[in-house]
């Protein structure tokens, strides 16, 4: 057992050794989302995501998007979700 562990810690650090960040682009992904049930198996809700890049000084990505769920039974449920992005090309 604690050879199988030692294999692995081996592997694992030989792996992160060859891996290298990328020192010029720096960003946040930011997300929301609400839901609400209006009634027993009907669901709505409302979520909205930010995302930016280069140092944090360009947006990359606005999104929101808008729904309701309703569940038909206790294993089929249906949805409709209204999305909207505004995505910003390098």
């Amino acid at each position: 057992m604690n050879r199988r562990i030692t294999l692995l810690a081996v592997f694992l650090c030989t792996m992160v050794a060859g891996v290298y960040a990328q020192s010029d682009d720096f960003g946040i992904w930011t997300s929301a989302e609400v839901k609400k049930k209006i009634f027993p198996g009907f669901d709505a809700s409302v979520e909205g995501e930010f995302r930016t890049r280069d140092g944090v000084d360009n947006v990359e990505r606005w999104s929101a998007g808008a729904g309701v769920a309703y569940r038909i039974t206790s294993f089929l449920k249906a949805d409709i979700l209204l999305f909207i992005a505004i995505v910003r090309e390098r």
